[in-house]
């Protein structure tokens, strides 16, 4: 948010300015409560995140070493066995996507994101 979008007018007395500042504060003190209460979460004990963005080119050199021919398929194949291993959102708060990842949908057709 910015001093435009709340109406700051620099023509105002100074006492409506001080009921601008408060209100500017106000709404940055729930994002800042948001914003550490999210970043707690994503720390939280026994938890952490998942860098899953790897792209075409870093994954297929991964799945070289492992004669797997890199397709979309097998990409969405791997990226699907990570996120949806049973028990896994016991251990992680968050996953790192790569462009791909987003636009990608499970075997059952559900947005892998």
């Amino acid at each position: 948010m910015n001093v435009r979008e709340v109406g700051f007018n620099p023509t105002l007395n100074m006492h409506e300015d001080e009921d601008l500042l408060k209100r500017i504060e106000g709404e940055n003190f729930v994002k800042r409560e948001n914003l550490e209460s999210t970043a707690k979460a994503m720390v939280a004990d026994g938890k952490g995140i998942l860098a899953a963005d790897e792209s075409v080119g870093t994954i297929t050199k991964r799945f070289d070493t492992l004669k797997i021919k890199s397709t979309e398929e097998s990409r969405r194949t791997y990226r699907e066995l990570l996120l949806t291993a049973p028990g896994v959102s016991e251990f992680l708060s968050g996953v790192i996507l790569y462009d791909e990842t987003i636009r990608q949908k499970d075997s059952k057709g559900n947005t892998l994101s």
